[in-house]
């Protein structure tokens, strides 16, 4: 069974968490930020060039490493596991509205 490295982007600004809705895919509902390393991309370089690619921030940094998990695959007909990294990242300066949406976390 072949293992896949994904990673995932928690942006926080304050207390808000950057969410989104893809144009095409609107049925998912919101998502976060998260892709698939390239070959000699670390995971860290991985998950802020997949936020930069997907939310168009480009003063983000890495907070953190929140924790990983393995799913697999197979109850969806796919022979993998997926190895998924779960981080958390910040804006260094006050990002553009890019009609970005944030929203507010509970605690």
């Amino acid at each position: 069974m072949k293992i896949r490295e994904k990673v995932f982007a928690y942006i926080t600004k304050g207390s808000h968490l950057l969410v989104f809705r893809e144009r095409g895919f609107e049925g998912f509902g919101l998502q976060i930020p998260a892709g698939t390393p390239e070959e000699v991309e670390s995971l860290e370089h991985a998950v802020l060039r997949e936020a930069v690619e997907e939310t168009g921030l480009d003063s983000l940094i890495v907070v953190g490493h929140l924790g990983s998990v393995r799913v697999d695959q197979s109850e969806y007909g796919i022979d993998e596991v997926h190895r998924r990294h779960f981080y958390r990242s910040s804006v260094k300066k006050k990002p553009l509205n890019r009609g970005i949406m944030w929203s507010q976390i509970q605690a």
